[in-house]
């Protein structure tokens, strides 16, 4: 029930501001001019406040506000402030990282993924997801893991029976009783047994 009124706004950020509330310096510097913006951010960015680091990092990266753009230093905010959970600095860390290169690996992308999977955002979380389904190969790949999972204890059921046909002899044991949490390590590991490595290729399992 309250009216715009953004020099209102600006006078309460600043009352804030000058009490140390970080946030506050944050949202005082995007209502403030440009040339004013940057230095405000980085006094919030420098006693570690998310959202100023994200904004300061998209101006390096684009070298906006005054800024001449310094890739290296851009991303490196976005790290830290996506070691401090923001969400969507994760997110543009993460798309980075999976590009792979200079800034990051694939293996990188999906860790924030996986902690992005527990935000409490659950916008942010739904993406995380999304981006995991895509990087795990999609229907395509929800596929193949199944089918390496029913391959898996298909195979782990008949050496289980094979191994109790063995009655304790010396003959050399095919029991197969504790399978891999994972089903491409267990498929590994039978193909370690017999040799036999054309179910591989197929599920994507080496």
């Amino acid at each position: 029930g309250v009216m715009k009124n953004a020099k209102q706004a600006e006078g309460y950020f600043a009352a804030a501001a000058e009490r140390g509330v970080l946030p506050a310096i944050t949202q005082l510097a995007m209502l403030r001019p440009e040339a004013d913006r940057v230095g405000l951010l980085s006094q919030a960015a420098e006693r570690g406040e998310a959202e100023a680091l994200y904004h300061l990092a998209g101006a390096y990266l684009q070298g906006k506000w005054g800024l001449t753009q310094n890739l290296d230093t851009g991303w490196a905010l976005m790290a830290r402030a996506s070691d401090l959970n923001h969400g969507q600095a994760m997110l543009s860390l993460a798309y980075q990282y999976r590009r792979g290169g200079r800034w990051g690996s694939v293996g990188e992308a999906r860790a924030i993924y996986h902690r992005l999977a527990r935000h409490p955002d659950p916008g942010f979380r739904e993406s995380a997801q999304r981006e995991l389904y895509d990087m795990d190969g999609g229907f395509e790949g929800e596929q193949n893991r199944k089918a390496v999972a029913q391959f898996v204890e298909g195979a782990t059921s008949v050496f289980r029976f094979l191994g109790s046909m063995s009655n304790g002899s010396s003959a050399p044991s095919y029991d197969y009783s504790t399978p891999s949490v994972d089903p491409c390590a267990s498929a590994n590991e039978i193909y370690a047994w017999s040799g036999d490595g054309s179910y591989r290729a197929g599920y994507g399992c080496w």
